[in-house]
């Protein structure tokens, strides 16, 4: 994990976090769907093309004239694709985001009651830029709930673009890794055995999930049994990574954010509303709580 970060963070220049949680994504899954969101210029497309030219690729360009027999066209035929790029997720009509649904979800398209097209499992990673509201669309929650992650980036701090601008860095466009160290990773994830007191921690961790409220309402109203299984192949690589043979509570709280952001009640609570993050703060200290509590 430690190789594949320093990689990442080599290209992607002040985005520490977001590398953090990029590089867990891949590791843990082989078919993990991210989707990254922030200011233009902040890394989202650039940490994209890079890592797509390490596998079989395939890349959709949204317009918000898209149809969703254009997305059937393209993807068609191409049922041994690894990594799926998709840019400007949210210039996607509703008609072209349903299209995806299924394609995320279930690693197949349907273009008729028999054509059918199943893929490998494979990656997709979209951008959105959240402040570019012209042609844009709101992404559904069904849609939303299909990715294990979304990342936020945040604006390159002073010392970051000072770098970029007048320091030695240099994109090297050449840079490749071979694809087989992240499937072989997937293996040995897979491959680590949750006991009992494991599965206490994880099902405490999601109690205060489902628990965490806002002015005395709920901020999930359904069921989070994807961000759930995904949270629990974080918490396995991530033990893996620190070379414990048990789950940490302390260790997964970077990753709750992530994984757990987008599939709120998002008509009552905005993704990154003030308030909302605030209340993942007070979350991420109660997880934190215990580790703690198990260790008097």
């Amino acid at each position: 994990m430690e190789f594949a970060y320093d990689l990442l963070n080599d290209v992607l220049i002040g985005q520490e976090k977001a590398v953090k949680i990029i590089t867990a994504a891949l590791l843990c899954s082989p078919d993990s769907k991210i989707l990254l969101s922030g200011p233009k210029g902040s890394g989202k497309t650039t940490i994209a093309k890079f890592l797509a030219k390490n596998f079989i690729l395939e890349r959709i360009s949204i317009l918000p004239d898209t149809m969703p027999s254009e997305i059937q066209s393209h993807l068609k035929g191409k049922e041994n694709m690894q990594f799926l790029q998709v840019d400007e997720l949210n210039r996607a009509s509703s008609k072209v985001l349903g299209a995806f649904i299924e394609t995320f979800e279930e690693n197949q398209m349907t273009i008729t009651d028999e054509e059918v097209y199943r893929f490998s499992p494979f990656y997709v990673f979209a951008t959105q830029n959240n402040k570019d509201v012209v042609g844009t669309f709101n992404v559904s929650e069904a849609l939303y709930d299909r990715f294990d992650v979304t990342i936020s980036f945040n604006r390159l701090s002073e010392e970051a673009k000072r770098y970029l601008l007048f320091g030695n860095y240099a994109y090297n466009a050449n840079l490749l890794f071979d694809p087989r160290y992240i499937y072989w990773t997937h293996k040995i994830v897979d491959k680590f055995i949750l006991s009992e007191e494991d599965e206490d921690v994880l099902m405490e961790i999601f109690s205060l999930v489902d628990n965490l409220t806002i002015e005395e309402k709920r901020v999930f109203d359904g069921n989070k049994i994807r961000g759930e299984q995904f949270a629990i192949q974080m918490a396995k690589l991530t033990a893996l990574a620190n070379g414990y043979t048990t789950i940490i509570a302390s260790d997964i709280v970077d990753y709750l954010k992530p994984i757990f952001m987008h599939r709120l009640d998002q008509l009552n609570f905005p993704i990154g509303s003030s308030r909302v993050n605030d209340a993942f703060e007070e979350l991420e200290e109660d997880v934190l709580k215990i580790k703690r509590e198990r260790s008097r």
